[in-house]
């Protein structure tokens, strides 16, 4: 999974999109560190300055997983499933999720996000 997103012709918009990278620098260095509550914050401030982010999405929604917000956490994934796949990557991100739902031993969440994960992106089944 790679942020292979290009700068808007926007300038507000690329001014958004860059302090939203830079706040999501920011969460791996402090995670890097050792600095959990650093690592959430920034996050969840990326997230907040872009909210249709999936790299974002599906940070803190295994975040908000971790920390027992499974309904938060639900809901964020549940998301991942609207965006557009501009950057080609949202089915793996969407597995991603998926697979993070089931290590937490959440099955039931982790099977309906993989069955939405199945009906947007039929091409991807196994025929």
């Amino acid at each position: 999974m790679t942020r292979k997103r290009g700068v808007p012709d926007d300038s507000d918009a690329a001014a958004r999109l860059f302090e939203a990278e830079a706040a999501y620098a920011e969460r791996m260095f402090c995670q890097a560190l050792g600095d959990t509550e650093g690592s959430i914050a920034n996050a969840e401030r990326a997230l907040a300055i872009e909210p249709d982010d999936a790299p974002a999405l599906l940070t803190v929604g295994s975040i908000a997983y971790q920390l027992g917000e499974e309904e938060r956490g639900a809901t964020l994934f549940a998301k991942l499933a609207d965006l557009p796949d501009d950057d080609g990557d949202l089915w793996e991100i969407l597995d991603r999720a998926g697979e993070f739902i089931i290590d937490e031993r959440r099955y039931g969440a982790g099977l309906r996000l993989y069955a939405v994960a199945c009906r947007t992106f039929p091409e991807r089944l196994p025929s």
